[in-house]
Parts: C-alpha cells; structure tokens; sequence
C-alpha cells in the first residue's frame, strides 16, 4: 500500500495535487467578536452532515425494504465526512479500511458459507437419500476423528523422532565442538536476524519484515530446545571438562535472553510496517544504520574470536561493548543538535 501511494504520487502531475490541496484548505470565518477571525466548527459541521445523510440513507433504504444495518451506515457516513475534511491520517487510515472490510466480509463469507453447506447437503438429500445422508456421517466422522487423534499420534511421533536425534547427538566424542558450533551460528542468526529487521524498517519493506519475524520465532524456538535438552548434553559434556558445562548453561542463558531481546525488538518494528505508520525521518534513519553497523561489527569479532579459539583480544572486545551505547547516544545527540539548528 506505501509503494503504491508513492508511485501514485509520481504519476499524478503537481498541479492536480495542488488542487486536491485546495479543496481541502480551511475556511476562516469572521466572528461575532470585532477585529477576530476563527475557523470553522468542524465538529459541529461533521455533525450535521452525519446525520443528515444518514438519515436519507436509512430513510431511503427502508423505504425500498433493503436489508439495511442503520450502526453499519452511520459507521459509513462518519468514515466518508472525516476524510472529507482530512481528518485521515496514515495511522488511522488502515484501520478505517480494515474495519470496513471486516465487517463487509465478515457478512459476505458468512453467506457464502451456509449458502455452500445448504447446497452440498441438500444435494446429498436429494439424490443419496437414507444412504447418501449415512455416507456424510460417515465422512464427517471420519474428519472428526481424524482431526483429533491422528494429528496427535503424530506429533508424538514426530517429537519421539527428534528425541531419538538429540540422543545421537549426544552420544559423539566431538560434544564440545559441536556446543560450540551451536552457539556460533546461533550468534551469526542473531546478528543476521537484527540488520535485516532494521533494514526492512528503514527500506519499509513489510514482506521482508514478515519473514524476519517468522525467522526470529523460530530461532527463539530453538534455544528453547537447546535449553530443555540441556540434561544430557550436561552430561556428556561433565564426563570431560566439568568447567566446559557450566559455561555452557551460561551461554544457553544468555542466547535465551538475546532472543527474547530480539523478539522484543522485530515484533514492534512489523507492527509499525503493517499498520503503514510514518516513515522514520533522514535522521533516525542515520541513527538506526549506526548503530547496526556498530552491532553488526560487536558480533563478527565474537563469532571470529570463538572460530580462532583464541581468547587474548577478549578484554577489547569487553571494552568496545561499553563504547557501543555511549558512542551511540552521543552520536545521537549531535545528529539531534544538527536537526535543530537547520
């Protein structure tokens, strides 16, 4: 809907938007008081034409015995008047629209439904009789039954299967390189996860912003698992280095919290795509890019530090996560400085 308003805005020539502008320009009007001018009582001139023109619709709908909704044309009238005086902004918009194909759908698929069924089990009467009304049953029974129990046979299958894997797993001499191998691409996700989802705001690509979404839920799934599987691989791991497993339950900690931080962070940025709010301005959009390359950059040197296995540029890295928010807010605060003076 945002690409399409802009390209529309490309297309229509300026002098058009220029008098549509017009059209929409407050009128000011001379008050009893001398020497003073004010606006118009919008309120009360909305109003006025709401129930006017409610009242004709309802009055003439009821007259041609139309199966009218007097709550769902008010509803209508009210939506037209506020756009007439531009009261429609690109917040409220969606939910305008929303509402009114909600409620519009709502009735048409509801009809299209008990129309469909009518017609199927009437034509089963009609020509099955007894025995075509005993073979529905029998159909819908077996939908029934099917629904409830063979789903859950297997997904009981399906999580005996992945037990029997994570067993595997387990049993390998290789278990601290394969821990490490799991935290590093889960690190790589989430760093991947955060400069898409900040790209998606700035570009305002909602379809992108969608996969993110469904991409970070299912990270965040996984080191759920990670961390409800933690008994045996504890196990394994504690039969070698006993020092190695409780670093590994810290770690499986940590990644838990920096999903959640994600989850909190990519879940309110699709919302503010899918509900069309404004554009982010140049600044903020400076800002966000920022700090993704300050954080895009934090984790690479993790991830390379735990490939190399070597720890001596550790402390650097300790540091450079101290200098991330303050380098940020400064930043920030010059970039706001600038805004105000221009």
């Amino acid at each position: 809907m945002v690409r399409f308003s802009k390209v529309f805005n490309r297309v229509i020539p300026q002098r058009v938007h220029d008098f549509v502008a017009k059209r929409f320009s407050t009128v000011k009007v001379k008050s009893k008081a001398k020497n003073t001018v004010e606006s118009s009582s919008f309120d009360l001139l909305r109003a006025s034409v709401n129930t006017i023109v409610a009242g004709i619709l309802i009055a003439s709908g009821t007259s041609l015995k139309l199966p009218l909704s007097t709550t769902y044309v008010t509803f209508m009238v009210a939506m037209g008047t506020s756009l007439a005086d531009r009261a429609w902004g690109r917040e409220s918009a969606v939910y305008r629209v929303s509402g009114v194909l909600t409620v519009i759908g709502g009735w048409f698929f509801t009809a299209i439904i008990a129309f469909t069924a009518a017609f199927i089990i009437a034509n089963i009467l009609n020509w099955g009789g007894v025995a075509g009304m005993i073979i529905a049953l029998a159909v819908a029974l077996f939908i029934v039954i099917k629904t409830n129990f063979f789903s859950r046979r297997q997904i009981e299958k399906q999580s005996i299967k992945d037990e029997f894997d994570l067993k595997a797993t387990h049993t390998g001499e290789n278990i601290l390189d394969k821990c490490n191998s799991t935290i590093i691409n889960v690190t790589e996700s989430v760093s991947k996860l955060y400069s898409s989802g900040i790209n998606a705001l700035i570009r305002e690509n909602r379809k992108k912003m969608k996969i993110v979404v469904k991409e970070v839920n299912e990270l965040s799934q996984f080191t759920k698992k990670l961390k409800y599987d933690l008994y045996p691989t504890l196990k394994k791991i504690e039969a070698e280095h006993i020092e190695a497993g409780q670093f590994y339950v810290q770690i499986l900690d940590y990644l838990r919290e920096v999903t959640h931080c994600l989850e909190f962070i990519v879940q309110p940025i699709y919302e503010h795509l899918d509900n069309n709010h404004p554009s982010l301005i140049p600044e903020q959009i400076k800002d966000m890019e920022d700090l993704s390359e300050l954080i895009k950059s934090y984790f690479g040197e993790i991830v390379k530090i735990m490939r190399k296995k070597s720890f001596k540029d550790l402390n650097k890295l300790i540091s450079k996560k101290r200098f991330i928010p303050d380098h940020h807010y400064n930043s920030r605060t010059d970039n706001q400085v600038n805004y105000l003076n221009c």
